[in-house]
C-alpha cells in the first residue's frame, strides 16, 4: 500500500493503484483535479493578460505611427520655414547665408544674432563675431 497526505498532513494508507496506474486514493485524485483546475485558471489568466498586452501593443504601434507621421511633417514644415528665412535674411538685411552660418560656428552664436550683427557692421564676418565676442566679454 501507499501513502497519502492527510488533511491534517499525517499519512494515511492508500490502496494499491489498479494494475500499475495511478492510486485510486480520493486525496490524490481531488488533489490531481485542484491542481488542474488551479492550473487552467493560471493559463486562462495569462492568456487574459497576453491578449490585454497584446492590444496595449497595438495602441502603442498605433500611436507611434500617427507620431512619425506628425514628426515627417514638422520636419518639412521646419525645412521650409528655414528657406523662407534665409530668403528673407537675403533681402531684408542682404546677409548672405554662408555669412550667417559661418559667424553663427564662429561666434556660437544663434542665427538671429549672427544676422543682426552682420547687419549691423556691414556684412563683415570678421567684425560680426568680434562684436558678438565683444558684448560677452
Amino acid at each position: 500500500m501507499g501513502t497519502c497526505a492527510s488533511k491534517k498532513g499525517v499519512a494515511a494508507a492508500c490502496p494499491p493503484p489498479d494494475g500499475g496506474g495511478r492510486p485510486t486514493c480520493n486525496r490524490n485524485l481531488l488533489s490531481d483535479i485542484e491542481l488542474q483546475i488551479d492550473t487552467n485558471v493560471t493559463v486562462h489568466r495569462t492568456e487574459e493578460k497576453v491578449e490585454e498586452f497584446n492590444d496595449y501593443l497595438q495602441q502603442v504601434k498605433t500611436q507611434m505611427a500617427e507620431l512619425k507621421k506628425q514628426l515627417a511633417e514638422l520636419k518639412k514644415q521646419q525645412a521650409e520655414f528655414k528657406k523662407q528665412q534665409a530668403e528673407f535674411e537675403r533681402e531684408y538685411f542682404k546677409v548672405p547665408p554662408s555669412y550667417v552660418e559661418l559667424v553663427m560656428s564662429q561666434a556660437d552664436c544663434p542665427r538671429s544674432v549672427a544676422v543682426k550683427a552682420l547687419h549691423e557692421n556691414d556684412n563683415d564676418v570678421v567684425e560680426a563675431i568680434n562684436a558678438i565676442v565683444d558684448v560677452r566679454l
